[in-house]
């Protein structure tokens, strides 16, 4: 949820390195004012004594490394287990974030973390707003700053939320604007984490099904084709077989038997491309069902006379 973890103390450098460089008066009270918190090694002090420290040491003299390790703090207990359960030390952590951007504006790593807070908090449009300024201000640096990477992560929850809530073409929207996202993100790293590759990956399939429900197959077998392009996500080969199987089927209710066959025949090519790499949830024996129903169909219409055109 954070474009970094790095603990409260470490945040505290540029502080420490001003009063160790200009040893005035606001510097040395930050310092003693953290010096428990910075050395004490046989006992780690908890949280509460972490921020009551940090706030006395940022009303003597506010700094953006003081309250952005006091925000890890309260963002990592509103979400401690994965789930959010403190609304308020959100709010909190916004706050923080937001405090360290007005101290470093251009700094992009604030504008992310403020951004990831909305976006739990669902302010989708604030949160939006922010992740554009951390892309605009990070340039190529997605490597280090991951813009693209939390930006797309949020509208590809969004458009789960959406999608919950009955509103396909919304859903559609934001996968939209998170493919786009993730892509551009890719464009601008030479290797790609495994949890960039997955969320990556985890878009493209939320893409192709957010397609298919508006009713729109070929985008949606676009989608899958690009899926099956990422390392480690050959399930996409099943997903495009079934997602031709229910096309063919389409089709063939619809009278034109002459289109559904191709269809099948392309969906059974695919179903055997994925067979070694089914998705979670899909069995062998969901594999075997899907195969042998594709095969009778294909049967069934080349003894009605029906032949795919010659290409």
């Amino acid at each position: 949820p954070r474009t970094t973890t790095t603990a409260v103390l470490a945040g505290l450098a540029a502080v420490a390195g001003v009063a160790l460089v200009w040893p005035g008066i606001k510097g040395t009270r930050v310092v003693a004012a953290m010096l428990p918190v910075h050395f004490r090694v046989a006992q780690q002090p908890d949280d509460e004594e972490q921020l009551d420290r940090l706030t006395r040491a940022i009303a003597i003299w506010p700094q953006a490394g003081l309250h952005h390790a006091r925000a890890i703090i309260h963002h990592d207990r509103a979400i401690a287990g994965g789930h959010i359960h403190d609304a308020e030390a959100l709010r909190l952590a916004h706050s923080d974030y937001q405090a360290a951007a007005e101290f470093n504006p251009k700094f992009p790593a604030h504008h992310v973390n403020a951004a990831n807070v909305l976006s739990l908090l669902g302010d989708d449009a604030a949160a939006e707003a922010l992740y554009q300024q951390a892309v605009r201000l990070q340039g190529e640096m997605e490597r280090a700053f991951l813009a693209h990477f939390h930006e797309s992560d949020h509208f590809r929850r969004k458009g789960v939320r959406l999608h919950q809530a009955g509103d396909i073409p919304g859903c559609l929207r934001a996968m939209e604007m998170a493919a786009a996202s993730i892509e551009a993100g890719t464009a601008k790293v030479a290797w790609q984490s495994p949890e960039a590759r997955q969320l990556r990956a985890a878009i493209h399939e939320s893409l192709a099904a957010a397609r298919e429900a508006a009713g729109d197959r070929e985008g949606a077998l676009e989608a899958y084709d690009l899926l099956a392009e990422i390392p480690g996500a050959l399930r996409a080969h099943y997903l495009a077989g079934m997602l031709l199987m229910r096309w063919a089927d389409a089709e063939w209710h619809a009278r034109r038997p002459e289109d559904a066959l191709p269809r099948f025949i392309e969906a059974r090519r695919r179903l055997m491309m994925g067979r070694r790499y089914l998705p979670p949830g899909v069995t062998e024996e969901d594999f075997r069902e899907a195969l042998e129903s594709v095969d009778r169909t294909i049967k069934f219409l080349r003894d009605a006379g029906f032949e795919p055109p010659a290409r």
